[in-house]
């Protein structure tokens, strides 16, 4: 509970939080053109899908180049960098 909140004061997640409004605009103006050219369901389902997938995308960028980044720029100060380190240094059991 504490990371949340002192990730979400340093504002690790508000470019997060962008994108989930930019999506949901993208939503409203894809259903917009959707109605506006008269399309099928099988159009709107193909319209929210592109919309879904560029959102997912830039998630996926945002949240690379914000809170991973900055975790990956500082190993030292990661809580889970010891948990990691052990798992990198553990053998794999031979099959």
């Amino acid at each position: 509970m504490v990371t949340r909140v002192e990730s979400a004061r340093r504002g690790f997640f508000r470019s997060l939080a962008y994108n989930g409004a930019a999506v949901i605009a993208a939503m409203v103006v894809a259903t917009a053109i959707t109605i506006a050219a008269r399309l099928d369901l099988v159009g709107f389902l193909a319209a929210y899908s592109i919309v879904y997938t560029a959102g997912a995308v830039s998630l996926m960028i945002a949240a690379v180049r914000g809170p991973i980044h900055a975790t990956a720029a500082y190993p030292q100060q990661h809580a889970m960098s010891g948990l990691f380190r052990m798992l990198r240094a553990r053998q794999l059991p031979s099959a």
